[in-house]
């Protein structure tokens, strides 16, 4: 925004470039867009009248509006398709019911390494038990997932399948 004062019939020409998109009021009236002049095929100007004015200038990118309605109707039609994707994908049902199963469920890394057992035999030998090497959350969990889809596919029955998890959760 400045100030100007113009002689009769004299352009206002500026430094800026002009491209499509600059707005200019004169004296707080908005000059129409076609009258906004690109001088010397380069800046931009404007037509005064006689006297003293003030002049305000604004650019607005052109598709700028459009631009921003589109990404508002691309953020909602994302999150539209997001929500029906929650309520129709069966394979975020089949997520959520093994989650409430339980099946995700899995021991973790860190878990305390089982103690040796000693038995004696009521003589003077002791005999030693070692337990299995521990296998690890991975290999268990792929088993679980073995039994899991043996279930689903009606090879053993929903019990049985517990009964597998909860021994190999144990183990």
């Amino acid at each position: 925004e400045g100030k100007i004062t113009a002689k009769q019939n004299q352009i206002m020409m500026t430094s800026v470039p002009w491209e499509p998109g600059w707005s200019v009021w004169i004296d707080g009236k908005k000059v129409k867009d076609e009258d906004v002049l690109n001088v010397a095929q380069a800046m931009v100007g404007v037509r005064l009248p006689t006297g003293e004015h003030t002049v305000r200038m604004k650019y607005t990118p052109p598709g700028l509006r459009t631009g921003l309605l589109l990404l508002l109707v691309g953020l909602a039609l994302c999150v539209l398709f997001w929500l029906y994707d929650q309520k129709h994908n069966d394979m975020v049902k089949l997520l959520a019911a093994n989650r409430k199963k339980g099946i995700y469920d899995l021991p973790y890394e860190d878990d305390p390494e089982p103690a040796e057992k000693s038995v004696s035999s009521g003589g003077s030998s002791t005999v030693t038990t070692v337990t299995a090497p521990k296998r690890s959350a991975k290999e268990i969990a792929d088993e679980i997932r073995e039994y899991k889809k043996l279930c689903d596919e009606g090879i053993i029955t929903e019990e049985e399948f517990q009964e597998k998890k909860k021994q190999l959760l144990n183990s």
